[in-house]
């Protein structure tokens, strides 16, 4: 996102920011929107929140596969795990597994 996390990429679907939505277009080479990215953006009041629990969902997948080196999102994340690494790997593969665990627990009702 535009002065924000890099890894994470909600466009066209969702602008955080005029700038976000501007800088969008400017990477097509005719400089205009699609009819697609025209229509989500102007339209992104009624998307917000489904779209924010498909992305919570593919966040929640991300992370999982990030901790345990399975994969990154993108290459800026493949990057920065292959140059920086996990600061705790045993603490973090834990908490999510624990987190999972509460999770499932919660939900079914124990």
């Amino acid at each position: 996102a535009t002065l924000g996390d890099p890894d994470i990429d909600t466009m066209p679907v969702l602008a955080w920011s005029v700038k976000q939505a501007q800088s969008y277009r400017e990477l097509r080479a005719d400089g205009n929107d699609s009819p697609f990215v025209k229509f989500m953006i102007s339209n992104q009041k009624y998307f917000y929140f489904p779209i924010l629990l498909l992305a919570r969902l593919s966040w929640l997948n991300e992370s999982f596969k990030y901790a345990y080196g399975l994969g990154a999102a993108s290459e800026n994340a493949a990057l920065e795990r292959k140059t920086r690494g996990l600061q705790y790997p045993v603490l973090e593969k834990v908490a999510i597994a624990l987190h999972y665990v509460w999770v499932v627990a919660f939900v079914s009702g124990y």
